[in-house]
């Protein structure tokens, strides 16, 4: 068995591991929150586009049923070209915030993973703590066994009381 001064040296710089090793995965835990937060942004920023796509085709419906349905043979070609230009934007921010979407879940599964690992390390940490705080209570009690050992043994005291006729 090594001595309790090694073993201690040795615990605390297994201890300070973890301090550190826990610290890395708390940063790394708040990357991914911010992480998925801009995923977040991004989503939302994709669904108010598409929704104003989305009513710019309304719009243009809207304007062809009303008031251009007068010059709707005049201006067929190019009420069509611009109903699928705007078909067109819809899909594409569709198929966009799909993709948000996945990148949302795929922020959220990397951030439950991060969590999970930041939670073990943390563990681990404690666990280093408490190996550390045995550690001294045993170095603890080398020092006090060594002190003892060094004191002259005391004569066994008498356990007389005064009135006492042994």
């Amino acid at each position: 068995m090594r001595p309790a001064r090694t073993q201690l040296s040795d615990t605390r710089l297994f201890v300070r591991l973890r301090e550190l090793r826990e610290q890395q995965a708390l940063r790394a835990l708040g990357l991914a929150h911010r992480a998925r937060a801009e995923a977040e942004a991004q989503l939302r920023a994709r669904s108010e586009e598409l929704a104003a796509w989305q009513a710019r085709r309304a719009a243009l419906l809207a304007h062809i049923a009303g008031t251009g349905a007068e010059r709707l043979a005049r201006l067929l070609p190019s009420t069509h070209a611009h109903r699928e230009q705007l078909e067109d934007h819809i899909e594409r921010t569709q198929f966009a915030l799909y993709d948000d979407e996945a990148a949302l879940a795929e922020a959220e599964r990397r951030l439950d993973q991060l969590r999970a690992a930041w939670q073990r390390s943390r563990a681990r940490e404690d666990a280093a703590h408490d190996l550390m705080n045995a550690a001294v209570r045993g170095r603890r009690r080398d020092v006090e066994g060594r002190l003892e050992a060094e004191e002259p043994s005391a004569a066994p005291a008498s356990h007389s009381f005064p009135g006492d006729l042994r």
